[in-house]
């Protein structure tokens, strides 16, 4: 099932994020950081995301915000393709 992410859902997707930017990014994220950060993202106005959940458990994510002039800002994680932006 695909739907809109909420902030209650931030807990469930945070091993995706951070494994994707520790893992592919290099980067120390944990869940202190990741959480403000996709709060951060997810409270801005102009911002969407989508959820992807199948038999109960997350599977992906999708979020961003809309920029002035027309530019969107997109990041996409997925627990099989580990793939970002």
């Amino acid at each position: 099932m695909i739907r809109e992410i909420r902030i209650d859902d931030i807990p469930d997707v945070l091993p995706l994020y951070i494994s994707y930017y520790n893992e592919v990014e290099d980067c120390c994220w944990n869940d202190n950081t990741a959480g403000r950060r996709i709060h951060q993202v997810l409270s801005m106005e102009d911002s969407y995301g989508l959820i992807y959940e199948k038999d109960d458990q997350v599977v992906g994510f999708a979020m961003g915000f809309f920029k002035q002039y027309d530019d969107i800002d997109v990041l996409l994680f997925t627990k099989t393709s580990r793939l970002g932006r």
